[in-house]
């Protein structure tokens, strides 16, 4: 299949909710990478699912993600595949 380099784009969203005090108690974040016309969005997706906490702990912490195809060409993103999109998500 064909690649490029780069990293694959990737939409995301949050929830989350903050208890009286102002402290964030629930985050929930959501990650969906663009793996073109290949199969290899697994790994972004993999490790951004994986280390999306960062150095962050909430009580109720949960991530989901996917990857779909569409019609560019893939990527090939190497040095923390996925990570460096999915903690901004998590700075937000």
């Amino acid at each position: 299949g064909a690649s490029g380099g780069g990293r694959p784009p990737m939409d995301g969203s949050f929830r989350l909710a903050v208890d009286q005090g102002g402290v964030v108690s629930s985050i929930e974040l959501t990650a969906a990478f663009d793996s073109g016309v290949v199969d290899g969005g697994a790994g972004d997706l993999t490790m951004g699912v994986c280390w999306a906490d960062n150095a962050y702990r909430a009580d109720d912490f949960a991530v989901h993600g996917s990857f779909y195809n569409s019609g560019v060409v893939g990527s090939t993103a190497c040095r923390a595949p996925g990570v460096v999109q999915t903690i901004p998500l998590h700075e937000l």
